[in-house]
């Protein structure tokens, strides 16, 4: 849970800091509606329905929350989804939806970079960024590794949203199974629910 709130907080400095994805017009296109789940493993929605992922139905535990912010012309939600396995590994999916007056003139590569540096720390060695395929769309990969903990990290930037996937485990193995795989392809998003049309009132006599 500690790492799954840090993650979060990381996602807000990026928020903090301006930044809102441009509409890249030859991005790809929205996945298909109905998408089987393979045996074990189960579809999970974010807590306001924005997009899915693949949790194994063997594991520990599961949490969903989300939370909200807003500050200097800046707001936005995040929808958090965090698996624990019993081999001690974490799932984690944070999806961030990116508003507010502030946010222009960033393109979508300027995010990838700057969730990049978020993980330039103090202890931590990165791997270099690869292209990674995650369902229709394509995102960025990259590794990092510190003290008794090496995490798997897949970055997906859309219109006005970001989406980071997380394996950590105790080495690196541990984040490049199956399993590993798997979770971190799965992402699905949804189309917002368009607004129920409302009856007109009948007119009183």
């Amino acid at each position: 849970m500690f790492r799954c709130s840090a993650l979060a907080l990381a996602l807000f400095a990026v928020v903090a800091t301006g930044q809102d994805p441009k509409t890249d017009p030859k991005g790809p296109k929205d996945a298909p509606k109905v998408i089987k789940a393979p045996e074990g493993w189960g579809f999970h929605k974010a807590k306001d329905g924005s997009y899915s992922v693949l949790f194994p139905k063997d594991r520990e535990g599961i949490s969903n929350s989300d939370r909200s912010f807003s500050q200097g012309g800046f707001r936005g939600k995040q929808q958090v989804m965090s698996c624990n396995l019993k081999d001690g590994r974490d799932l984690v999916v944070i999806g961030t939806a990116l508003g507010g007056s502030a946010t222009k003139d960033l393109k979508i590569a300027d995010v990838y970079d700057l969730m990049y540096d978020l993980d330039k720390q103090p202890g931590n060695k990165l791997s270099e960024p690869v292209e990674i395929q995650v369902g229709v769309r394509k995102g960025k990969e990259y590794y990092v590794t510190r003290k008794g903990e090496v995490e798997r990290n897949v970055v997906v930037v859309v219109r006005g949203r970001v989406y980071q996937l997380l394996v950590t485990a105790k080495d690196k193995k541990g984040t490049q199974d199956k399993m590993a795989d798997t979770f971190l392809t799965s992402l699905v998003l949804h189309a917002p629910k368009k607004p129920a049309d409302k009856k007109p009132e009948p007119e009183k006599k």
